[in-house]
């Protein structure tokens, strides 16, 4: 059996117990384990900073940006783009359209009001070569379908109709002036006319609204009354009287339930130099009021937002101002031959051009062509009607729905 030797001078080496126990015996030691201790720290201290205040704080009502992070700027908000006004937008030469009653006689067209989605107009003819406007059409702007209504026409005129969806309202006239203020019930099938007033003189121009009808009439040599009617009973009320007034000859107006005319502003001059009010009332029970306007007054028309006049009796000259009753004045226009009213804008006729003032936007906007004449004729319900004075064969009437 094989003996083995021990060998001398063989040392026997340490046993490893890893670096972890070396680093322990080094005398870096201390060091690290403060190291740790501090790295341990901030972790926890990171933790609560950055994960547990962030969360928790907010739920609380309470607003916390941890430490060394900058505040998010907070991104303005976009201003939102303003709706332009309609009126700035829209094409009213391309808009414009005209009435055509085609394949009959009557080619001369007077007095067109929009209401309830129709246009109203008397139709003239030729008669012993005069021409009598003595049929009344509906026409649709939209289908440009019509209709004559049947009504036998008591004298030689119909001017004036007016209608909303209750009533249809006109002025009977004889040529010479007089006739009668006439009255149809639309809500009523079949309802026979009513004649609301006879009239003696003249050919009072016929205001309407809701079931009231309003207008200025000579009763007397030197005397004119405003009238207004409540068509649903028929009963007529004296709203003002006008003794050898200037006054008299102005045109009132009846809007929204208000009841606007001219009144001198000086009980010691009542003519065409005075200074004129414009005096106007709702007709629900409102207290009389007025309006001083330091010029004189003519055809003023208000509905009870609004105010315009003319300061004069349609002369060549005539100025027309507007206001909000608030406000000094505003001078619209020279040289206007007629004006409308309607919401917040007023319409007129000059030289031979229909234009529209918006109070809103405070500016003018041409509605008819650079080739066109045109004579302004009416507004109502934001329709707008004008004569087609380029031709003078027979009457061309268009009409424009503002925006």
């Amino acid at each position: 059996m094989a003996r083995f030797r021990k060998l001398k001078g063989v040392r026997k080496l340490p046993h490893r117990s890893g670096l972890r126990g070396a680093l322990r015996r080094s005398n870096l030691a201390p060091f690290l384990s403060l190291f740790g201790i501090i790295i341990g720290i901030l972790a926890f201290a990171a933790l609560i900073m950055y994960v547990l205040l962030p969360a928790i704080l907010p739920r609380m009502g309470l607003e916390y940006n941890p430490p060394f992070i900058p505040t998010p700027t907070l991104s303005p908000t976009p201003a939102p783009t303003p709706t332009p006004n309609p009126l700035d937008v829209f094409d009213p030469y391309a808009d414009a359209a005209e009435i055509v009653i085609d394949g009959t006689e009557f080619t001369w067209f007077a007095d067109p009001y929009y209401s309830d989605g129709k246009i109203v107009f008397s139709g003239g003819r030729l008669v012993d070569n005069d021409v009598m406007h003595d049929t009344i059409f509906m026409f649709d702007p939209v289908t440009r379908d019509y209709e004559k209504l049947d009504y036998a026409i008591k004298n030689t005129h119909i001017l004036y109709p007016r209608m909303n969806s209750d009533w249809l309202v006109f002025l009977d006239s004889k040529a010479t002036g007089g006739g009668q203020i006439v009255a149809i019930d639309r809500k009523t099938e079949g309802s026979e006319p009513i004649v609301v007033k006879d009239v003696y003189v003249g050919q009072p121009e016929i205001k309407l609204d809701g079931n009231y009808l309003a207008w200025t009439e000579r009763t007397g040599t030197r005397m004119d009354k405003l009238f207004v009617c409540d068509l649903t009973t028929l009963e007529t009320t004296t709203l003002a009287m006008f003794r050898n007034s200037v006054f008299g000859m102005s045109i009132p107006s009846l809007m929204d339930g208000v009841v606007a005319w001219a009144l001198s502003d000086d009980a010691s001059v009542d003519d065409d130099s005075a200074k004129g009010l414009i005096s106007y009332i709702a007709i629900d029970g409102g207290s009389l009021e007025s309006l001083k306007t330091n010029t004189y007054v003519h055809d003023p028309e208000s509905n009870g937002r609004y105010f315009c006049w003319l300061d004069s009796n349609h002369d060549e000259n005539a100025k027309l101002y507007g206001t909000d009753g608030k406000n000094e004045p505003t001078l619209i226009a020279e040289g206007v031959v007629e004006f409308g009213l309607n919401d917040d804008y007023v319409v007129y006729g000059k030289n031979e051009v229909v234009w529209l003032y918006s109070f809103t936007t405070e500016k003018e906007y041409r509605l008819t062509p650079m080739d066109e004449n045109a004579q302004f004729i009416g507004v109502s319900n934001d329709m707008v009607f004008w004569y087609d004075v380029s031709t003078r064969g027979r009457d061309v009437v268009k009409y424009l729905l503002i925006p």
